[in-house]
């Protein structure tokens, strides 16, 4: 049996108004009999580069994306650093997520990313969103989430305040059109 979630990513639907989840893109990482855990692509930390954050964990800040934003990647463990990248995936720490997009939290590839050697696409994030067991799935029926296959170029590239609309355009859906408050079937 497939994993519905797993490689799939979240959107929010406009009713969900938390300030850690509303119009964000969750990229989902794990779903199974111990909860959900994923990461918000699409919210900036700002006045937080890639270079801050690597000196703050005394590695040098040269690199060319040393400018590039910090993404916080949801309300848990908002002091642990995760990057979702594309390949390679031989990193200590790597979960595939899709053959396109994997998760790791090992220091080789922020060690590598400080040298220009670490993956071609990634985003640095600090924190994830994680939800108990059967959580997700309630939300889902509430119509708090829509679940969708969104392609790894956009979870990794789309710029943060345009991410949300472009997955909503690629899934047909035009965001002015989505209304407030859904019923259920």
């Amino acid at each position: 049996m497939t994993n519905p979630f797993v490689g799939k990513s979240l959107v929010a639907m406009p009713r969900l108004d938390d300030p850690w989840f509303s119009r964000s893109v969750v990229c989902m990482a794990i779903h199974d009999a111990g909860g959900s855990f994923g990461l918000v692509v699409n919210n900036r930390v700002h006045g937080l580069s890639e270079a801050d954050v690597l000196l703050s964990i005394g590695l040098p800040a040269q690199h060319k994306g040393a400018a590039s934003p910090v993404f916080c990647g949801g309300p848990v463990r908002e002091d642990g650093l995760f990057i979702l990248h594309g390949p390679p995936f031989d990193w200590k720490s790597c979960l595939p997520i899709t053959p396109y997009v994997g998760l790791s939290f090992s220091r080789d590839i922020v060690e590598a990313i400080a040298k220009d050697k670490g993956p071609q696409h990634y985003k640095m994030m600090l924190g994830c969103a994680g939800w108990s067991p059967g959580q997700l799935e309630d939300e889902i029926c509430e119509n708090t989430w829509l679940v969708h296959a969104v392609p790894a170029d956009l979870l990794l590239s789309c710029p943060a305040e345009r991410c949300w609309d472009e997955v909503l355009l690629k899934m047909g859906i035009r965001p002015e059109f989505l209304a407030l408050d859904g019923g259920t079937a």
